[in-house]
């Protein structure tokens, strides 16, 4: 019994040794493989480094067409910045984790070239063939930059106009710069004068009296020598197409509450708008003989909110939006739709994920292979193809990003913003104000609280002390604009309510909102031959109706 047992412990012993013997083979020879795999690999990337430092080469030409880049001004100038490094070969490039899935893309952000500027840009255009960068500068100069192949630019033209264009446009073959005042609102259009590829100079052959738009024109396209297309904000929802010689064609009316988004296909084929309220139109262009003819609506694309950004692909099979929920979608726009067939959705992404809310600008790259996607000073970069991400740079401009244009044929981008820098201002603050602005907000019930609420909650500026006024026994919409803006600094006032709803008509005076100052709603239009007092909040009012009294602003 005893030798039985100690022969038991003996085998169990002898197996342990062996099972440790094993285990430290097996683990020195994965340590042997996993050396020589790091090795063999830091080999493949020397090689790689050193075909990409080399002179001339099909791998130099490639990586010279994978670059971003984007200006940064302020008020002493602008900066187009660039990259041209190979994470694999840089030191000193940022460290991307490449995805395993996927070849990673040669794009960052670092800079490599200056559009220097003598003030903040306020409008910008790009032509492709020419490789020419306009710059609007508020100091009331118009900046020619030259883009070469290697990034590198010059300043081939400063002209001196005296006046801020507020968006412009420079059609393909590089004859015409089409501008918009920012004072006026009318059009202009510039003959630009040649030599050896080169700008030499312009002279003005249209200055246009006719105010284009009501509000301030934000969007201009110049389609060849045919005509032009301008667009305005917010309410404004026209949008209008006039002749090179000023004449208006016509006037397609958007109707979805506010205008946020424009955009045109490669070829001019198709036309959107992206709106506030859900759903967007995509206009088809007509022209004969190069001539306009006609644009109407041929589809709508679905969706369960307003939109913030739209743009098409080159091949103008797809259109990409963004709606106010920060969810990217894409929609296939080759379809009958002659026989009402409706545009399906291809892919979903939501942009959330990556730390972002507000977007303001999408455009796709000149070679179509990016999304370029703005969110305040952010830049966020996808593959067109399948919305994957590519490359995510934080705050590229120090204030938020006023536009995005794409250099033709190659993934170069420019991006501008500007800060309008205050006197007192301090290094720290970058150019931000110092005193608080004071706003006064009046809640109102029957949706106008909640469609407050959402301007609002826009505003970005930390310096902004809100003035809340509401009714008395409306308590409803304070706790709304609590909730809504709880990082606000905010104060709330009450008003007695004159009426309430289900009151007795027995009152013998009648008080307009005091949220009506240049016409009477539709109550006082009513009441106003029967009130025995009749009180409005504005002078513009008393001016217009000799019965109505005005005692002063009530804040």
């Amino acid at each position: 019994m005893a030798g039985t047992l100690l022969l038991s412990i003996f085998a169990i012993a002898f197996a342990a040794l062996m099972w440790v013997i094993l285990d430290k083979k097996r683990e020195k020879h994965n340590t042997k493989k996993e050396s020589k795999n790091k090795h063999h690999g830091k080999n493949q990337n020397q090689k790689k480094c050193n075909s990409n430092s080399g002179s001339g080469g099909k791998d130099r030409e490639i990586l010279k067409s994978k670059k971003k880049a984007s200006i940064d001004a302020s008020k002493n100038g602008s900066h187009v910045k660039t990259d041209m490094s190979n994470p694999q070969c840089s030191n000193n490039g940022p460290h991307v984790k490449p995805d395993l899935s996927n070849v990673p893309h040669v794009l960052f952000d670092r800079y490599i070239t200056t559009l220097k500027g003598n003030n903040y840009p306020v409008s910008v255009c790009v032509n492709g063939k020419y490789g020419v960068v306009v710059v609007s500068c508020n100091n009331g100069n118009l900046q020619f930059h030259k883009i070469e192949k290697d990034s590198m630019n010059k300043t081939i033209l400063t002209k001196k106009i005296d006046e801020v264009f507020s968006c412009m446009d420079m059609d393909e073959d590089g004859n015409r710069l089409v501008v918009v005042s920012e004072l006026y609102s009318t059009l202009k259009i510039f003959k630009i004068e040649k030599s050896e590829q080169n700008i030499k100079n312009i002279s003005l052959t249209l200055n246009g009296k006719t105010e284009l738009h009501k509000k301030d024109v934000k969007y201009l396209y110049v389609h060849k020598n045919e005509y032009i297309i301008t667009g305005s904000e917010l309410e404004e929802t026209e949008v209008k197409i006039w002749n090179l010689q000023g004449d208006l064609l016509k006037v397609v009316s958007i109707k979805q509450v506010y205008n946020n988004d424009y955009a045109i296909s490669k070829t001019a084929r198709f036309f959107g708008v992206a709106c506030w309220s859900p759903d967007i139109k995509i206009f088809e262009i007509k022209v004969k003989e190069n001539s306009f003819q006609n644009i109407e609506k041929v589809m709508d694309l679905k969706t369960n909110s307003g939109t913030k950004c739209l743009c098409f692909s080159d091949n103008e099979q797809k259109a990409f939006l963004i709606d106010k929920h920060g969810v990217l979608t894409t929609y296939n726009l080759n379809i009958r739709y002659k026989l009402q067939e409706e545009s399906k959705i291809l892919y979903k992404k939501d942009l959330k994920e990556y730390g972002f809310e507000d977007f303001s600008r999408m455009h796709l790259s000149g070679d179509s292979n990016l999304l370029i996607i703005i969110s305040g000073c952010n830049v966020l970069i996808l593959q067109q193809e399948n919305l994957q991400l590519v490359n995510k740079i934080m705050d590229a401009h120090k204030c938020e990003i006023n536009g995005v244009r794409a250099i033709p044929s190659s993934s170069l981008f420019l991006t501008w913003a500007f800060i309008l820098k205050n006197k007192n201002s301090n290094n720290n603050l970058k150019g931000v104000q110092k005193e608080d602005t004071e706003i006064g907000v009046v809640l109102g019930s029957g949706g106008h609280t909640f469609e407050m609420l959402e301007i609002l909650k826009l505003i970005k500026n930390r310096n902004i002390i809100f003035h809340f006024f509401y009714a008395n026994n409306d308590p409803l919409s304070r706790e709304k604009a609590e909730n809504t803006l709880k990082n606000c600094r905010k104060n709330y006032f009450t008003i007695p309510r004159c009426r309430n709803v289900g009151e007795s008509y027995i009152v013998a005076f009648y008080l307009e909102s005091v949220c009506r100052i240049y016409s009477l709603s539709l109550s006082a239009k009513l009441l106003y031959n029967f009130a025995d007092l009749f009180v409005v909040f504005s002078e513009h009012l008393q001016k217009k109706y000799k019965k109505a009294k005005f005692y002063g602003y009530l804040f």
